[in-house]
């Protein structure tokens, strides 16, 4: 038996259909044995779609905590940066030292200003970055409550469910 792409399943489907409805909805044994080939057909592809699917799956898995292993050591990385840096400035600042001058570097202090927040509740309105996000679980409720809620609206999904 040939192997048949889902697109060629489908089409195959798509076209005893339309053969269906040219002999008026009746169904010969031709039309009855090509539909159930493309049936059997796609039973088998939906099977190795899914071990697909779940290969796919599973290497994602491995590859987030391939990230998450990266990101650790980029944070450790980080850290071990800002820990030597703070070792420098603490070390030049107790001897007094603004400026190293060799042929190959120069290293100087510089002062900065930076704004550090000490209580949030307290800045004025005008100093606060406020996010508009719709609360999608409370809108969803409101809606099958029968409440209009203009901007937003229920859709049904068809997805898919693997047991």
């Amino acid at each position: 038996m040939q192997k048949n792409s889902l697109f060629q399943i489908n089409s195959e489907l798509v076209e005893v259909t339309n053969l269906l409805i040219e002999n008026g909805g009746e169904l010969t044994a031709e039309l009855e044995t090509r539909l159930q080939i493309a049936e059997s057909e796609l039973k088998t592809k939906s099977v190795n779609y899914y071990h697909v699917i779940k290969q796919i799956e599973a290497e994602t898995t491995i590859i987030d905590a391939e990230i998450k292993r990266l990101q650790d050591l980029k944070k450790s990385r980080i850290n071990t940066v800002e820990k030597l840096e703070n070792a420098l400035l603490h070390s030049m600042n107790l001897h007094g030292i603004e400026k190293i001058d060799t042929d190959t570097l120069k290293i100087s202090l510089r002062k900065t200003k930076a704004v550090e927040v000490v209580d949030i509740d307290l800045l004025p309105f005008n100093c606060l970055k406020i996010e508009k996000k719709p609360i999608k679980s409370e809108i969803k409720k409101l809606i099958e409550e029968g409440m209009e809620i203009e901007g937003a609206k229920i859709v049904e999904n068809l997805n898919l469910n693997f047991k």
